[in-house]
């Protein structure tokens, strides 16, 4: 005689197979192009903020020098003070 278990397993019907999944992959490229994108964006925005510091500084010290070489010079050389050169 087979078991109780058995007989009630014997009457259920068959499983069907699971669904085929499919999954896309990762695109590692992408994530990797991302990256190196935002690293070369810093660094340009990195390097526009430097240019723009020494521009000015440039700018600031140009100002300087006009502004306190002007005097400076008229001081050095008045009209008929300058030594004739003899080369």
């Amino acid at each position: 005689m087979a078991s109780p278990l058995a007989l009630a397993l014997l009457q259920q019907p068959p499983v069907a197979a699971p669904p085929q999944v499919t999954v896309n992959p990762t695109d590692i490229t992408q994530i990797y192009r991302n990256a190196q994108d935002a690293a070369l964006a810093a660094w340009k925005a990195k390097l526009d903020q430097q240019k723009a510091l020494w521009g000015n500084l440039a700018t600031l010290g140009g100002a300087g020098i006009r502004a306190a070489g002007g005097p400076l010079v008229g001081k050095l050389l008045t009209p008929g003070s300058a030594a004739p050169v003899d080369y």
